[in-house]
């Protein structure tokens, strides 16, 4: 059965949070959101669900189709360097990770797990025509933040983007 790709937007007493969600119907994907509200115990007063697949442009269809032919029910990310990532329920929390480049600033990635990142990150980078990168390290992100970001950040650990993330002290995370 071919999924189809959802915007939805969860109001909550803390504020507003937007994903994406891979599913059927519009109907299964509200359900899904309820269920899923209501298994982790976040209370959501409306949910709203607009299917935006058919409305992508091509620029950002990289991986959609196979996606929507491939995935379960459950949320789903657009990396722009990788394409779109559905998100198993086995762990439904994304994570943050903080990639250290040798002499360079550190950089903060949501994933699924440090391989995701790490390809995120390199994706990222041009490495010229021999291909050669600069070594780093790679730590849990939220160890390194302080309390405004760590609060800011915790919402998009549930449903993502997936993605590089850059803090800006007045307007918040945004990905980059």
């Amino acid at each position: 059965m071919r999924m189809r790709l959802y915007e939805a937007e969860f109001v909550r007493p803390d504020g507003i949070v937007n994903g994406h969600i891979v599913a059927p119907s519009g109907a299964t994907a509200t359900q899904f959101a309820k269920e899923y509200h209501d298994e982790t115990g976040i209370h959501v007063s409306q949910i709203t669900i607009a299917r935006i697949d058919d409305k992508l442009p091509s620029r950002r269809r990289w991986g959609l189709d196979d996606l929507l032919e491939t995935a379960s029910i459950g949320f789903a990310s657009e990396c722009p360097p990788l394409g779109w990532f559905g998100h198993t329920l086995v762990q439904p929390r994304l994570k943050l990770y903080r990639i250290e480049p040798e002499n360079e600033e550190a950089v903060h990635i949501i994933a699924q797990n440090p391989d995701v990142a790490s390809a995120i990150w390199l994706c990222g980078l041009d490495l010229g025509d021999d291909g050669a990168h600069p070594f780093w390290s790679i730590s849990q992100g939220l160890d390194h933040l302080d309390e405004q970001q760590r609060a800011e950040m915790e919402n998009r650990l549930e449903v993502g983007p997936v993605g590089e993330y850059v803090w800006n002290s007045e307007r918040g995370w945004a990905l980059k």
